[in-house]
This record gives structure tokens, sequence and C-alpha cells, in this order.
């Protein structure tokens, strides 16, 4: 949904979408394998390193009301 500029639009968000949305869609692929007992491709602490930058980016925004 966040690809859409309508959607992302509303949010007012002001870091740049698309990689904003390929950097949530890896932190998707790094829950999946995760969730389901898939080894990963990269080391663990990439992967956590890449979720907290999600997290710190989300944590910068406030919600629209």
């Amino acid at each position: 949904m966040l690809r859409r500029a309508d959607v992302w639009e509303a949010t007012g968000w002001q870091f740049p979408r698309e990689s904003f949305a390929d950097r949530l869609d890896r932190v998707r692929m790094i829950r999946n394998m995760t969730m389901h007992f898939h080894e990963l491709d990269d080391d663990r602490a990439s992967a956590v390193e890449e979720i907290s930058i999600a997290l710190q980016m989300l944590k910068t925004v406030q919600p629209q009301a």
C-alpha cells in the first residue's frame, strides 16, 4: 500500500517513499523466513540492523489523526 503515491501522501511522512517501502519489504521477508523456520541468507546481525533502522524511521513520525 505504501508504494501508492496517494497513500504515501496521506501519511505526511518526509522520508523517501520507495526506499522506505523497500526497507519494509526486506523486514517482511526477514519476518517470514524467521517465522517459517528458514535459514536467513544474511547473518543475523544484518537482519537485526535492517529491522532496527525501519523501527527508528517509524519512531520519527507521528500517526495521522
